[in-house]
């Protein structure tokens, strides 16, 4: 069992980064979802309902992003001084405002008012007192990583083959840490799992919306029945956590460094 892929997205709901080597902090993996787009109220977009944000990619440093969207680069750096309240589903934080040219831009792009914010040491946001107490996240759904397991994948599209369709890329459930093993939905057993130094904790199935059904390179909706397969392999049975699942979100109980061919312990 070993570490196959690991994944950051530097801007909640646009696309993606690999990685082959990533630093692993408490809040989640390093540049992870720091930066978010909310609207003139402060809400924050989502491909749910801004499939557009598929488009706008990514890179990150320590110093800031650089986003490229309407065949420009933007550079972002981390900003300093303005604060804003923003609201990430139930969680009101804290927020550093990016400067009015990137939001300008933004705005421009997307057709309405919105602007960008960066969550910097002093913007706190728990993870749920139900599932993880004690912990905090990024601007994440809820929880600092989200490991998934490539078996699962695999199952999943064997489903959609047989149903007549294209299988799916693991971009489109959009995880940080993909764990390479040879039995489907495994990771259901798992407590923990070590990598290295690193060490999570697996507290709460991912239930699964609406933007694993778009293109993860367009937000174009596809006609790969995801959720119909996931309905069919992976409905929830915890009147908690009702829905259809895919991948476990973690904490982090010891920060460190991963690298991708590194092998895996499960802990059940």
């Amino acid at each position: 069992m070993r570490l196959k892929s690991l994944h950051i997205y530097p801007v909640k709901a646009c696309r993606g980064v690999d990685l082959t080597a990533a630093k692993v902090l408490p809040r989640g993996l390093e540049h992870d979802r720091r930066w978010m787009i909310v609207d003139k109220a402060g809400q924050f977009l989502s491909q749910r309902n801004r499939p557009k944000l598929a488009e706008l990619t990514v890179s990150a440093d320590d110093a800031g992003i650089t986003l490229h969207f309407n065949k420009t680069e933007h550079r972002a750096d981390i900003p300093m001084g303005q604060r804003l309240n923003v609201t990430v589903w139930k969680s009101t934080v804290n927020a550093l405002a990016a400067d009015k040219a990137i939001n300008a831009a933004l705005s421009d792009w997307l057709g309405e008012t919105v602007r960008l914010v960066y969550m910097d040491a002093a913007a706190k946001r728990p993870t749920s007192q139900d599932w993880a107490p004690g912990h905090e996240t990024s601007f994440a759904d809820g929880y600092p990583v989200l490991v998934v397991n490539s078996a699962t994948l695999d199952a999943v599209n064997d489903y959609i083959i047989a149903s007549g369709f294209n299988p799916v890329t693991m971009a489109r459930f959009r995880p940080n840490v993909v764990i390479q093993t040879d039995e489907p939905y495994s990771e259901d057993k798992w407590s923990s799992v070590s990598i290295g130094d690193v060490a999570l904790d697996l507290v709460k199935p991912c239930t699964r919306c609406q933007v694993t059904t778009l293109d993860p390179r367009t937000g174009a909706a596809k006609p790969q029945p995801v959720i119909a397969a996931l309905q069919k392999l992976r409905m929830s049975s915890d009147r908690r956590n009702k829905g259809v699942l895919f991948g476990v979100n973690a904490v982090v109980r010891r920060s460190g460094r991963l690298q991708n061919g590194q092998s895996v312990t499960i802990n059940g």
